[in-house]
């Protein structure tokens, strides 16, 4: 649209042409309601409503400004008062000239007095490039603005003129981050870095951070998770005049006195986060240190970008030593094993429990197993930007599990040889749950326990031949499963080809670490091969 001329300007601010518009502003972690900012339109007779991109550079060339300024500022006091509540505040962007002019404090304190609205809910939202022209006369009026209660507000911060110095020395109260960066920070990595470098410095310098344009759930959740304070956009509502305001400020029933605007996403997002970046930095680093396992961060080129002293003392190194420093420079020797595993994990594959050999320094020396998890670490995005390692040392276990094994085996070395049959029942159901050459050959059946009988009562005779009794009315077969005591008793055993011999049976409880008896230890002898002499055994086997 062509540029206005100055007298349709001015006719307009005489007729009062120009309107309020109010946006919301909203805590990102709650979704509730805080103020809104005001954007003024020229409601125009023939052209209808006209955003202030068109005429508001031509108000400040034509010296207009002022009067326009002083106008708006009491129609927002009056509407504000009329339609909004007394805990909601209001935001009004203000000119440079407006800002050097030096009279800025005088005509707010004047409009705030007429218009009866307190100007602890007034912020004021002021463009760096106020700033540049005259720092000294921005920073006295900045001066008479606080010392009225009002808030200040750095608008646009990170596009432009963007000065440090600026924060330094105005006494700011907010940043605002410019909407360009919001609406690109779910697609452009460096717009991420970007409004995240902007809220650490908000939060480092005591700032609150207003993120502009939030157009979706998704950037209000990202925004969150870098610790964003508030947002703005049409996500949560568009400029609208102030009659039009009352579903979005009216309290929800029942909930009290708050306005909120429910955001799904960003509220389930915030409800994993306990605290800002900087806490959230501190608690962190103390898990880190205090860990009880070795802990590091690699960058995607396999670089040490972070290392605690656990995991540095088991390189025999130092922190420093390690930071910014290649994982082949630190550990050579074992840099190709680990490399495969480190490269599926910047792809984002999460590698568990994978047991890393460390060579001794001479034959004698063992060396190290550690135990390694390597976890893909994403940005807001999901792009994997480095990985999680954490290292455990089990060198010991793995000692003792070796020792475990040699002496597993020497002891069924031994129990093999011994020229007794030995068998250990489970006293719960009378399973043999092992079972020695001896025994197997007693009963001619196989040496592994799932060939040998599965309970007593199949192996074991009843009584002498002739007499039928049901299991558990069987002495020897109710003291093993009670797992008592049993000193040579004399019985028969029926073997896998269906004859029968006399055995001598003991046994002894075998007793856990909670006291119960877990087991009973059987020990057979064939008494057959021992002494032959008693006829009235034979006699008495079953035909």
């Amino acid at each position: 649209m062509a540029s206005w001329a100055e007298s349709e300007l001015r006719k307009a601010i005489k007729a009062d042409q120009f309107v309020c518009h109010f946006q919301p502003k909203v805590d990102l972690r709650t979704g509730a309601v805080l103020g809104f900012e005001v954007l003024s339109r020229w409601n125009h007779p023939q052209h209808g409503l006209i955003s202030p991109g068109s005429f508001i550079p031509i108000l400040e060339k034509t010296g207009l400004s002022h009067a326009f300024a002083t106008r708006m500022l009491r129609k927002v006091f009056a509407e504000a008062r009329d339609f909004l509540p007394p805990s909601l505040s209001v935001s009004v962007n203000i000119s440079p000239p407006q800002m050097l002019g030096g009279s800025l404090p005088a005509m707010v304190q004047r409009a705030s007095e007429e218009e009866g609205f307190p100007l602890h809910r007034l912020v004021l939202e002021i463009t760096e490039s106020a700033l540049l022209d005259d720092l000294d006369r921005a920073r006295a009026s900045a001066k008479g603005l606080k010392s009225l209660g009002v808030r200040l507000s750095i608008d646009d911060f990170g596009t432009g003129y963007s000065s440090l110095h600026h924060l330094q020395v105005l006494p700011f109260d907010e940043i605002k981050i410019d909407m360009s960066f919001v609406r690109s920070v779910l697609h452009e990595r460096e717009s991420r870095k970007i409004v995240a470098a902007l809220v650490g410095l908000g939060h480092s310098l005591g700032m609150i951070t207003v993120a502009e344009g939030v157009e979706e759930t998704a950037q209000a959740a990202m925004l969150i998770s870098m610790g964003c304070d508030h947002g703005q956009g049409w996500l949560y509502g568009k400029p609208a005049p102030a009659s039009e305001l009352t579903n979005m400020i009216a309290p929800p029933s029942g909930k009290g006195s708050g306005h909120r605007i429910d955001c799904p996403n960003a509220r389930e997002t915030c409800a994993n986060l306990e605290s800002y970046p900087a806490q959230r930095l501190a608690q962190l680093q103390a898990i880190y240190d205090g860990a009880p396992v070795g802990l590091c961060f690699v960058d995607s080129r396999m670089r040490f970008v972070s290392i605690n002293e656990r995991l540095a003392a088991l390189h025999g190194r130092t922190v420093p030593e390690h930071l910014g420093r290649n994982v082949g420079e630190i550990v050579p020797d074992v840099f190709e094993q680990i490399k495969p595993h480190l490269q599926r994990a910047l792809e984002g594959e999460s590698i568990q429990d994978l047991e890393v050999r460390i060579p001794g320094a001479s034959p004698s020396d063992a060396g190290r197993v550690l135990l390694a998890t390597y976890q893909p670490a994403r940005d807001e995005a999901g792009e994997v930007v480095g990985v999680c390692v954490a290292v455990v040392d089990i060198s010991a276990r793995k000692q003792m599990e070796e020792a475990l094994r040699r002496s597993e085996a020497y002891l069924k070395a031994v129990f093999n040889a011994v020229p007794v049959g030995i068998m250990i029942a489970d006293v719960s159901d009378g399973r043999i749950i092992a079972a020695n050459r001896q025994a197997a050959k007693i009963l001619r059946r196989p040496l592994d326990a799932e060939g040998m009988p599965n309970a007593f009562d199949q192996w074991l005779a009843p009584g002498a031949a002739g007499q039928q009794l049901e299991p558990s009315e069987y002495p020897i077969a109710r003291a093993l499963l009670r797992g008592e005591s049993i000193h040579n008793e004399e019985l028969l055993c029926e073997r896998a080809d269906g004859s029968w011999a006399w055995v001598s049976l003991s046994a002894r409880p075998i007793v856990g670490r909670d006291g119960h008896v877990e087991g009973s230890a059987v020990t057979l002898r064939e008494l057959d091969e021992l002494s032959r002499t008693n006829d009235s055994r034979t006699e008495r086997l079953p035909s």
